[in-house]
């Protein structure tokens, strides 16, 4: 397993998010916020989380 900061780099370019000129810090800050977004979802709602971690195979377009 990778540093925290390269495991906040890799997550944001799961979830496709603008790292440019950006600090660990606020990537990191929105990556928790997608995370606790899909936590507190209702069931029948897409999930960013599992869209960025499922096999593409697995996903329904």
């Amino acid at each position: 397993m990778g540093s925290f900061v390269e495991i906040a780099w890799d997550l944001a370019r799961r979830f496709d998010l603008e790292t440019e000129s950006r600090s660990v810090e606020e990537v990191t800050k929105e990556v928790c916020e997608i995370l606790l977004d899909d936590l507190t979802r209702a069931k029948d709602i897409e999930m960013k989380t599992l869209l960025a971690f499922a096999p593409e195979e697995r996903i329904d377009t």
